[in-house]
């Protein structure tokens, strides 16, 4: 319960009589009438009208107490049984992508799409906008399999489409925004030039801006099978086609089987690039991630980097999910043990030195309730502040395997050395297998969380994304409607209910400092403002104005 400021004496409700009683004419004589001119109080003081007096303003002391809360649950309007919508998540902004790669498009099944949603500001609501399939989307391409958004621009991978380089060499789409009219348009198909079939093209994928990173974790490299490689796309600011970059990301020390390319981040200049299959001497499968920089002047990309867990161990899969926020990295190993809980999963937080280059392990997040099997680090998100990190075998109450999110906050004060956890984030309607925390995306104080194994009524495994927000309760200052846990922006607080639509000719108010009627609740509920304050003014001698009486919502009939 807040505390109470600044009080003013408020006369009982049952004492009040009916404001026609109270009127007295402009030459009454009382030394403080406001009546004729309730402005003249001045700044913190109002007039009621009833005493004729000017009185203190109320306003209670304002705390904002933001609080995480699922804020929509996003489905495709055409899913079905097998579909898999929520295996790829990418949030920027109010438009979220939702990946369905097992999705039918037209005569050819599993051929996959991206679906793309957007907030309505005004009302809170996401509604789809489109859905991103390819032009040539044939049988099996896995479309959506990775999606990475920046702006109008989105990157669709379809890593099992075949292509004149064979099957399953894989390709990606640019789809891009017409701003203000909300419709998308296929821009370019983009495929590695030297792509083989089997390479998985479009295994993972990063964008920003004018750069694309596309993956292709099984494509050869210098004679060693399936140890994957990087292609860069950049796209030209005077025609707006996308031209791959040579040379492909492949670092040296690359061996068969290493899965490079399986996970990119893309921050800026610098790209992190995982490579989970990768050994550590006789640690097989620990994994491993690499930094590449871009020289501004040239653009050549270089090997900065190459990241490990201080305790790394066979088997851990570091690498399997990767991001990138400025100078911080964030690395998920879903198969690293916890005591003598397997797989239970970890995620490992390193920070780059600006001036030196150097990359530093500053902590390791683990989940506290974290079970074997948990797989904490399948997926990961980075903000300024925020480390979100999916665990898409969790368990909830009662439901086995439903998926979970961790969101730790960087500590103000300590920085780096301190990432507490601030919430595990799970569904409303989480069940058994939904896989909840399978991909997910940061951006602010938006989370978006994909469900592949969801079921719709009558539709198994049809799949489901999530929207969480950082918002705030009933009664914390807030200055638009999407602000608020309830959707309601009132009086400059959020309030339970519409109440009025803070119009000051109404007498009702969710706030203190609008005129409501002091509370227990305090600011955030919707009630009758204070008896006294004028809900109509006088427009002449013959009509006296009207004030709220302290009980009803509505001013007073006029009493001309």
């Amino acid at each position: 319960m807040r505390p109470f400021l600044g009080f003013v004496s408020i006369p009982l409700l049952g004492s009040l009589v009916g404001c026609s009683s109270l009127f007295h004419p402009f030459t009454y004589a009382e030394p403080n009438n406001c009546v004729a001119n309730p402005s003249s109080c001045g700044a913190g003081w109002e007039c009621n009208i009833q005493r004729e007096v000017c009185e203190p303003s109320v306003a209670l002391p304002l705390v904002s107490r933001p609080v995480w809360r699922q804020q929509a649950k996003l489905l495709a309007s055409d899913g079905t049984i097998g579909d898999f919508l929520g295996s790829s998540v990418a949030l920027s902004g109010d438009t979220a992508l939702i990946g369905a790669p097992y999705v039918d498009v037209g005569a050819s099944p599993n051929a996959g799409a991206g679906y793309a949603f957007v907030l309505d500001p005004d009302r809170g609501l996401w509604k789809q906008q489109a859905k991103l399939a390819a032009s040539d989307a044939g049988a099996g391409d896995l479309a959506g399999w990775v999606l990475a958004l920046s702006g109008d621009t989105a990157l669709v991978t379809a890593r099992a489409a075949g292509s004149g380089a064979g099957l399953k060499a894989g390709a990606a789409y640019i789809y891009l925004r017409s701003p203000g009219q909300g419709t998308w348009a296929q821009q370019a198909k983009l495929v590695a030039s030297d792509g083989a079939a089997g390479d998985m093209f479009g295994s993972h994928a990063a964008l920003s801006q004018d750069t694309a990173l596309i993956g292709a974790s099984a494509a050869d490299a210098g004679g060693k099978i399936d140890s994957g490689a990087v292609y860069v796309f950049s796209r030209s600011s005077t025609s707006g086609a996308w031209v791959e970059q040579q040379p492909r990301l492949a670092p040296a020390d690359l061996a068969s089987g290493d899965d490079f390319g399986h996970a990119i981040a893309l921050s800026g200049d610098t790209a992190l690039v995982g490579a989970p299959l990768a050994d550590l001497g006789t640690r097989t499968d620990a994994g491993v991630v690499y930094v590449f920089v871009r020289a501004s002047a040239s653009g050549t990309w270089t090997q900065q980097a190459k990241l490990v867990a201080s305790d790394g161990t066979i088997g851990d899969g570091f690498g399997s999910a990767v991001a990138l926020f400025g100078n911080t990295a964030l690395v998920g190993a879903p198969q690293a043990a916890q005591s003598d809980k397997a797989a239970a999963g970890a995620a490992y937080i390193f920070e780059r030195d600006p001036a030196s280059g150097a990359w530093t392990q500053q902590l390791k997040l683990t989940a506290a309730d974290g079970q074997a099997g948990d797989s904490l680090g399948f997926s990961v998100a980075l903000s300024a502040e925020r480390a979100a990190v999916g665990a898409s075998y969790g368990d909830v109450p009662g439901q086995v395997d439903a998926g979970a999110v961790y969101l730790f906050r960087r500590d103000p004060v300590q920085g780096q050395a301190a990432w507490p956890l601030e919430i595990r984030l799970a569904a409303t309607d989480a069940a058994t297998m939904d896989r909840g925390g399978f991909a997910i995306s940061l951006s602010a104080n938006t989370l978006a969380v994909g469900a592949p194994n969801a079921d719709l009524p009558e539709a198994t495994d049809a799949g489901a994304g999530y929207i969480f927000q950082y918002a705030k309760q009933n009664g914390d200052p807030c200055a638009a409607p999407r602000e608020c846990h309830s959707a309601f922006c009132v009086d400059g607080v959020c309030c339970d209910s519409a109440c009025g639509g803070s119009d000051p000719t109404d007498c009702q108010a969710c706030s203190a400092a609008a005129g409501a009627i002091i509370s227990s609740e305090g600011d955030g509920t919707c009630r009758p403002r204070r008896p006294g304050r004028l809900c109509r003014a006088s427009t002449g001698a013959a009509d006296p104005p009207e004030s709220c009486d302290g009980q009803a919502l509505s001013c007073p009939a006029d009493l001309r």
